[in-house]
């Protein structure tokens, strides 16, 4: 995969527990909203095997079934990740965002493409 390079067994298991406790915030009592738009060609880009990747696609369809919950701009990248919190800097992203949804599938419409995708696997 470009741009992958073996870290640490330390650094990985971090970063594995930052994701898992970013995880539990989305069934918190007050969670972030969640609005993704993923290019289809990152969702059929195999890694980790079938069974990875069918259990990534099932995550996909549960979090694409939770309810809207305040606007956040969650940023992750090659060399790091940023959160923008202040509306000035996240209207910018959230433009693009409204943009691009006006041509990608609804949420229902998602869970049928990614669940057909685990049945295709």
């Amino acid at each position: 995969m470009i741009g992958l390079r073996r870290v640490p067994a330390s650094e990985a298991g971090r970063r594995v527990g930052v994701r898992m406790r970013r995880q539990k915030l989305l069934t918190a009592a007050d969670p972030p909203r969640v609005w993704s738009i993923l290019d289809e060609a990152a969702l059929r880009q195999p890694v980790g095997g079938p069974a990875v990747m069918r259990e990534q696609l099932r995550r996909l369809t549960e979090v694409a079934a939770l309810p809207d919950v305040p606007d956040v701009v969650y940023i992750e990248q090659l060399a790091g990740a940023r959160c923008l919190e202040k509306p000035a800097d996240a209207d910018r992203y959230l433009d693009v965002i409204n943009r691009l949804s006006a041509t990608a599938l609804n949420p229902d419409h998602t869970i049928g493409f990614l669940t057909g995708m685990i049945n295709d696997m």
